[in-house]
């Protein structure tokens, strides 16, 4: 079994948004926050320093999610991303090339998309 690289990040180490955006999700893996936030037509989600909590990549979601709760898989260094009504996780490799996300996949779920 892959050992997961985890810390406890403390209250006054997280990091404020703008108050129009809803922070949906907040993980952290290997000194990397991925967040991500819903708002209708604007949700995304970020990868930022977790040190410094300086933003390196900014994946923006099709205007049609609502971008909800995200968990990583540490084992296969995937990040999944749930949506609102729209009942998608989209599936983002987070060692693609660069500071970036890479797209994987988008799949379909049945019952309720509430957060993970």
């Amino acid at each position: 079994m892959t050992s997961m690289t985890s810390r406890l990040i403390s209250h006054d180490q997280l990091y404020l948004q703008p108050l129009i955006l809803i922070r949906q999700g907040l993980v952290y893996h290997n000194g990397i926050l991925y967040e991500s936030d819903g708002i209708h037509g604007k949700s995304k989600v970020k990868k930022m320093d977790a040190t410094t909590g300086k933003v390196q990549f900014v994946e923006k979601l099709e205007k049609i999610y609502f971008g909800e709760g995200c968990d990583i898989i540490h084992e296969l260094n995937i990040l999944m991303v749930l949506t609102w009504k729209k009942k998608k996780v989209m599936i983002f490799d987070i060692l693609s090339d660069g500071d970036g996300l890479q797209l994987l996949d988008t799949i379909s779920l049945k019952g309720t998309t509430t957060g993970f």
